[in-house]
């Protein structure tokens, strides 16, 4: 069984709890037995900077090339400048766009800002991953009105927003997106986990773990292991969904 952590970053600023490297990554990895993962900047970074946050990931690409795949993210006030963003991102060998943050950048979901960028890339065909938490531009209904303006767009909302009073919210959107997909991020329980398990199935639910210890990378991977998952969904779960969505299989 192949897994893939479909929801890392790297931060290379000593000074927050977020701090972590390829190297530190890669270990983790290889202490865990996850043979690859998605890896993204922190979005705080990305609210002032254009290229650099990207930078990181790319180096850290090309020196794992079969341990990371690269997502770039950009700030939608850039405009222009974002859409050529991603643009180069994707000329290198990124695969999709997040961790959006639309929080970082104090941005509504139907801002023309973020609107007109997502439309702008919605020809690339790659998947786009938002936070989704109890905050007020990340809560699910309003990633929603995001949603319905890019229905044929793979989008993943992270965290499965995070607490247990917005799961219902995330899953009915999930049923009614069929390119809605949910990941395992730092949700707050298993029995989150399970209750969406079982209202929208194994097919669109990714394991990531958003860790920036080993400690956190045990915790969600636990998450999983409660869940008593028979064979074929913990294969889907675990890396064969996002390794479908990414087209990672030849890969694999």
């Amino acid at each position: 069984m192949v897994v893939i952590d479909a929801h890392n970053h790297l931060d290379n600023d000593r000074k927050r709890e977020t701090f972590q490297t390829a190297d530190i990554l890669v270990e983790r990895l290889n202490r865990f037995e996850i043979d690859m993962s998605v890896i993204m900047p922190n979005p705080l970074d990305t609210v002032t900077r254009i290229e650099e946050p990207n930078n990181l990931i790319f180096e850290a690409m090309k020196k794992y090339p079969e341990r990371f795949i690269g997502f770039c993210c950009v700030n939608p006030f850039f405009k222009d400048k974002a859409v050529k963003e991603i643009e180069r991102c994707l000329n290198s060998g990124f695969k999709g766009i997040g961790e959006i943050v639309p929080d970082a950048y104090q941005i509504s979901a139907n801002d023309g800002a973020l609107v007109s960028l997502l439309r702008d890339i919605e020809n690339f065909g790659i998947p786009i991953l938002f936070h989704v938490g109890d905050t007020p531009y990340c809560r699910p209904k309003v990633i929603e009105s995001i949603i319905s303006e890019l229905p044929e767009n793979v989008i993943i909302m992270g965290h499965m927003g995070t607490w247990k009073h917005l799961l219902n919210d995330v899953i009915s959107i999930a049923k009614r997106y069929k390119k809605v997909y949910l990941d395992t991020a730092d949700v707050k329980s298993s029995d989150m986990i399970k209750k969406a398990l079982d209202e929208v199935g194994a097919e669109k639910i990714l394991f990531g773990s958003d860790s920036f210890s080993h400690e956190e990378m045990q915790g969600e991977l636990q998450k999983i292991e409660l869940l008593g998952l028979t064979n074929k969904e913990k294969k889907l779960i675990m890396g064969e969904n996002v390794a479908r969505l990414l087209k990672l299989i030849t890969r694999i």
